[in-house]
């Protein structure tokens, strides 16, 4: 039994020692390499190194000059409530580690083989949204490049901004931005706690974002009426959510909201509206995007106009002010000509046309109301 044991520990120090020199080496790498452009994370890090919640503890004692918040490990070990074979246990000891050195990983160089599937894939996919699977992970890679937004339509927005929505417009452009402020941006939202993707790999020519589910849209399709308007009222109390945290979307389509296993996640962080136009203004700008797009989903017992109201009145429960009201009247004012041709261009079934005119309904039928 002494022999054995004794054999035992031999190889947890020889293993240890392994471990550490293995980490010295991805850390000397994340040095070497600090002029390439990469942006490191957990998850393509974790499966390379393949660490357990056991290896990091024995890393940590092992180094004992790098500050590493051994209370932060406390707790993130009492919150895990997993064995050490949960990797999201192993996230949290991992993201625990890079919190106060986040410059050793900050331009590591990623593993060969993730990257190589990423440009493997964009070498035989043209499309801008390419799909990768790595190491039983879902990603979703985006290229470099914005949407095509002509100077005159930005004029024209920032000109009916300013005019309708006095001191809530700046002299910022409206050109939709590049990947890498989005993916900047993502990054500011997933710091402050709201569900994002992560960025998983950040490269000249696309960014990596982990795939975090189904857009709303796809699961709406296969839901039963009751279930899609179910959907929608969470997925409105969400948004409300989200901008009472003080940030907004730019993009609140239901094909920018995934949804996975109960929860919302936001996508496409494209736009750049923060020197443009004020904060309620833009998350006012966020709710019609989700209430116009509502209006596809009206029923025999609940049409499309009552249940964009109490979409609204839904919000109105969780997030108001008297700005948002003032700011929903003054949108309410700018859609309001459309009735005046509303005759005309009906006989036309024009389904964008239709869900605005759905969508100044509601408003006007709000515009009046007192802040809730």
């Amino acid at each position: 039994m002494l022999h054995i044991s004794v054999k035992e520990n031999l190889l947890v120090v020889i293993r240890s020692i392994c471990l550490a020199l293995l980490l010295l080496s991805c850390l000397g790498n994340a040095r070497a390499a600090a002029i390439q452009q990469y942006v490191a994370d957990a998850d393509y890090l974790l499966p390379e190194l393949a660490l357990s919640a056991q290896d990091l503890h024995e890393i940590i004692a092992a180094f004992p000059s790098y500050a590493f918040d051994e209370e932060f490990l406390f707790e993130a070990e009492a919150s895990s409530r997993a064995d050490d074979q949960d990797e999201e246990y192993f996230e949290l000891y991992f993201y625990a580690l890079r919190r106060d050195n986040s410059s050793l990983f900050e331009n590591a160089v990623p593993p060969v083989g993730l990257q190589k599937a990423v440009l493997d894939a964009l070498r035989q996919n043209p499309e801008r949204i390419v799909h990768v699977r790595y190491h039983g992970r879902d990603y979703v890679v985006k290229r470099m490049g914005s949407k095509s937004r002509s100077v005159f339509k930005q004029i024209m927005v920032r000109w009916l901004c300013g005019m309708c929505f006095p001191g809530h417009a700046g002299r910022g452009s409206l050109p939709p931005q590049d990947g890498h402020f989005e993916a900047n941006r993502v990054r500011v939202l997933g710091k402050a706690g709201m569900r994002v993707a992560r960025v998983a790999l950040e490269l000249d020519q696309a960014v990596v974002y982990t795939h975090c589910g189904i857009n709303l849209r796809k699961h709406l399709a296969g839901c039963s009426g009751d279930e899609q308007h179910r959907l929608l009222h969470a997925a409105v109390r969400d948004l409300a959510e989200f901008h009472h945290a003080g940030h907004w979307h730019g993009g609140a389509q239901f094909r920018n909201l995934l949804l996975n296993d109960g929860q919302f996640y936001r996508i496409d962080f494209e736009e750049n509206l923060q020197h443009a136009i004020s904060l309620p203004l833009a998350q006012i700008y966020d709710l019609c995007q989700f209430l116009s797009d509502a209006t596809k989903y009206g029923t025999a017992s609940c049409s499309a106009d009552e249940l964009s109201h109490q979409l609204l009145k839904q919000y109105q429960s969780v997030y108001w002010s008297d700005t948002h009201q003032h700011l929903l009247a003054g949108v309410s004012r700018l859609l309001h000509p459309l009735e005046a041709v509303s005759k005309l261009l009906q006989r036309f079934n024009f389904k964008d046309f239709n869900r605005a005119l759905l969508l100044a309904h509601v408003l006007q039928r709000h515009a009046g109301n007192v802040s809730v």
